[in-house]
């Protein structure tokens, strides 16, 4: 199955057997690039057609060395609500012009994103996940890793893989 992730150029939906009765709940994981657009597309179609409520997630980690969003010498939660506030502006803005169901919600952490992904799924009850690949092979991606794979071995319900399209770049 990792194989497959990996080298697909067409989407993979890997179905979890135990919770495979129909979509409840989608939930796509968003990196604010390209491929994370791309993504929350595949999702949107899939809630409205399921007539089910969405999810998006977005996962940042905590910079080595403080950034300076807003200037000055905020606090380290104030740098991070700006950060939050950020990609909670990106996502949405993202979404515009997008048909996404009108209860869509949207979710955030800071910490390794496959753990916040899979926090997000359990917490929104997703029965399918949504999740960009960038179909890394060799040594880039033994060494990045792949968080599609990561999530794969973590999440409880369906995972739907999207490579990146012919366009798309990181």
């Amino acid at each position: 199955a990792r194989k497959l992730l990996r080298t697909s150029s067409v989407p993979v939906w890997a179905v979890d057997p135990y919770h495979a009765r129909g979509l409840k709940s989608v939930l796509v994981a968003h990196d604010l690039l390209p491929m994370g657009s791309q993504s929350t597309r595949y999702a949107a179609r899939l809630a409205r057609m399921a007539e089910c409520p969405m999810h998006v997630v977005h996962a940042w980690k905590r910079p080595l060395t403080r950034q300076r969003i807003s200037g000055g010498a905020d606090s380290p939660e104030a740098e991070e609500a700006a950060l939050a506030q950020a990609a909670l502006d990106a996502m949405q803005q993202d979404l515009l012009g997008v048909q996404v169901p009108a209860d869509t919600q949207f979710h955030q952490g800071c910490g390794p994103a496959s753990e916040v992904i899979v926090g997000a799924a359990e917490a929104s009850k997703a029965t399918l996940l949504v999740i960009g690949t960038r179909s890394r092979t060799g040594v880039a991606g033994l060494l990045i890793g792949n968080t599609a794979e990561r999530v794969l071995d973590l999440a409880r319900c369906s995972l739907l893989t999207v490579p990146p399209s012919q366009g798309a770049t990181e």
